[in-house]
């Protein structure tokens, strides 16, 4: 619930748009808990409990549960929620008086608990210094990221490149640039920090390469300035040229511009999947799930009697992996595990959790082009991942971004947000594709001859010709 600070979804523009805890699916595995667990009722959970992962604990009192960000040196107050507020969030709560599991809403994630002695020292009132700030962050990170090994950085060495550099009397503009050279080389689209307070804060990993060279078509414009929304500008323009260009005008657009749609010639159908989030509006799982469908019965009316459907994910930045997943049942024939994700605890994996998506009544089961690109980032490249499996569907452009995990978003002590990578995502065959991206089944590499626009529509090209064979 977004008092617990578990979503926060609308605080950081689009660096929140893929939050923790979107689009997961439960497998079998109850985590060490009896084969069948039994459902309990937050009432009789009094007590403290720790998450396995996830950097959290939890207390539930008689009428309420209050959330801490932790670390082995730091305990951050980060919210309170009525029951209500939980039993709104989460549908149903197994366990006994020692382990417990809950499971979101409307979506597939499965949390797990062990209950604890006591808080740790220190959540009343936290030590809000710059020394401390840069502690937490580090533990947060040393506890919880999964890609270190990957992105070729040794924490360690960070450590003490950096540590000396952090005093009591930093300021706050000193201590967020060592903040940026300590995250910067991990080159990770899913790690920022923000100071909700002043706007000020980064993302770690780059704009994309689609983003690079869009905005070299724009030198001496002011993209990608906006802390809270770096890919605003290119996001906005993608969409001009999707109605514009692609669909010449006659292209219609589902609620908060998600989803455009329209014909590209009198067989083939052209839907761009344009963002899985808005800046506009916030939506529990189950409410997207809903929008989702409405809009795609929409598209499927409109699209009626197409022969084939391009399916355009080159622009998106991401959001809730649940509507990606929605979506993606409107091309399924059958519903069908289509992934499978599990997250780091410090010293291990955890148990998998499957993904599985539905099909939908009047799906379309035709040929199916998706484009991808460079900035196919986050829940669109788990949406990638799903569409991939759908054997009428072929993937043509360019690997996606490389950042599948959902945002591990959490509180320092000085109150600054910020976010790190603390999953897998994999195939159902157990391919990962963190920090390579998901590869396309047709590449197409882009022409130095061609410009930045003319790049665009040969792919576009390209998937009209593999729907031709």
């Amino acid at each position: 619930m977004q008092s617990s600070g578990e979503m926060r979804r609308a605080v950081f523009g689009s660096l929140l748009l893929a939050t923790l805890g979107l689009a997961t699916a439960c497998d079998t595995d109850d985590g060490g808990q009896d084969d069948e667990p039994q459902p309990v009722e937050l009432s009789e959970l009094e007590g403290v409990w720790r998450q396995r992962g996830y950097a959290r604990v939890i207390e539930i009192t008689e009428e309420a549960v209050r959330y801490y960000d932790v670390t082995e040196v730091s305990c951050v107050p980060s919210g309170e929620g009525s029951f209500e507020d939980v039993e709104g969030e989460f549908d149903r709560i197994v366990g006994d008086e020692d382990h417990f599991s809950w499971y979101e809403t409307g979506g597939y994630t499965r949390y797990d608990f062990d209950r604890t002695d006591e808080l740790p020292d220190g959540c009343g009132e936290p030590d809000t210094s710059a020394v401390a700030a840069f502690d937490s962050l580090w533990h947060a990170f040393d506890e919880n990221y999964a890609y270190f090994s990957e992105r070729g950085v040794d924490w360690d060495e960070v450590r003490s490149d950096f540590q000396s550099q952090v005093k009591d009397d930093t300021t706050s503009e000193e201590l967020m640039g060592i903040f940026q050279e300590v995250l910067t080389p991990l080159n990770d689209g899913h790690v920022w920090v923000f100071d909700t307070s002043t706007g000020a804060g980064f993302l770690g990993g780059t704009l994309g390469l689609l983003w690079e060279d869009w905005a070299a078509q724009h030198s001496g414009d002011d993209v990608g300035e906006n802390p809270a929304d770096p890919r605003g500008a290119f996001t906005a323009s993608m969409q001009e040229y999707v109605l514009d260009q692609v669909l010449e005008g006659k292209g219609k657009s589902g609620p908060h511009h998600l989803l455009h749609w329209g014909w590209l010639d009198d067989d083939v159908a052209y839907l761009d999947v344009h963002a899985m989030a808005t800046s506009e509006a916030e939506f529990t799982i189950p409410e997207a799930i809903e929008l989702t469908d409405e809009t795609m019965e929409q598209v499927m009316d409109d699209l009626q009697g197409a022969r084939a459907f391009i399916v355009d994910a080159r622009f998106n930045e991401g959001g809730m992996d649940t509507m990606g997943y929605a979506i993606a049942g409107w091309f399924s024939d059958k519903s069908r595990t289509v992934s499978k994700k599990r997250a780091w605890l410090g010293d291990e994996w955890g148990p998998y959790q499957d993904i599985t998506i539905t099909a939908r009544s009047g799906a379309f089961k035709g040929p199916v082009a998706l484009l991808t690109s460079k900035n196919t980032v986050s829940a669109a490249e788990t949406f990638t991942i799903a569409m991939n499996e759908l054997s009428n569907v072929t993937s043509v452009g360019t690997s996606t971004y490389g950042s599948l995990s959902d945002t591990l978003v959490r509180l320092l002590p000085n109150g600054w947000l910020f976010s790190q990578s603390n999953e897998v995502y994999e195939s159902p065959d157990g391919e990962q594709y963190e920090v390579v991206g998901v590869p396309p089944d047709v590449e197409v590499k882009v022409d130095d001859d061609l410009d930045y626009y003319e790049n665009l529509d040969k792919t576009l090209e390209e998937a009209i010709d593999v729907l031709s064979d």
